[in-house]
């Protein structure tokens, strides 16, 4: 399997004010809406707010939804000078049908192991589409995370910065298995 990892950044308070709003639909049900609020508070201070709601379902499976709403407010103190501190928090809520994939016997093109299992070569045909999981499955995930970031400039090409992170994920998640 593929490994990797997420840099997550968040948006940072910037030294002018502004909104930033964007709806997008398409297939599947697809819907997503975001709106990002900076507003400056003082000289070197700023606030800012992004809001994120998210609803689609799979379009070549039946049951299969995900929805995901999220908000990330953020504070900045001391924009353009040689010390800045950063109060980021987020919260994400996610509530999802998972899909668990279908049953390969009666796919296209399977054979069973051996002949042992020979019969399972004549099967009726899966429908792709069918979701194959119960009602009662479900994914549900709640984020919060918060981040303090100091930094200060010693030199015009040399910052030195701590960040300090707390999170919490929980996760209930149940998924009947396909055999």
């Amino acid at each position: 399997a593929p490994t990797g990892s997420i840099n997550m950044i968040s948006k940072q308070p910037r030294t002018d004010s502004g909104i930033d709003a964007s709806a997008s639909v398409g297939s599947a049900w697809f819907r997503r809406g975001t709106l990002d609020i900076n507003q400056v508070i003082g000289e070197t201070t700023a606030a800012r707010l992004n809001l994120m709601g998210e609803k689609t379902h799979d379009a070549g499976r039946d049951n299969v939804k995900n929805e995901r709403y999220g908000v990330a407010p953020s504070l900045a103190f001391g924009l353009g000078t040689e010390n800045r501190l950063y109060l980021n928090y987020l919260h994400v809520r996610q509530s999802n049908t998972p899909d668990g994939g279908i049953p390969t016997v009666g796919l296209p093109g399977y054979s069973a192991p051996s002949p042992k299992y020979a019969a399972l070569n004549s099967a009726g045909k899966v429908d792709t589409s069918n979701f194959y999981g119960t009602d009662s499955d479900y994914d549900k995930s709640t984020t919060d995370s918060g981040t303090l970031r100091f930094e200060h400039d010693l030199t015009e090409n040399t910052t030195v910065r701590n960040t300090t992170r707390w999170s919490r994920v929980k996760q209930e998640y149940l998924l009947t298995a396909v055999m």
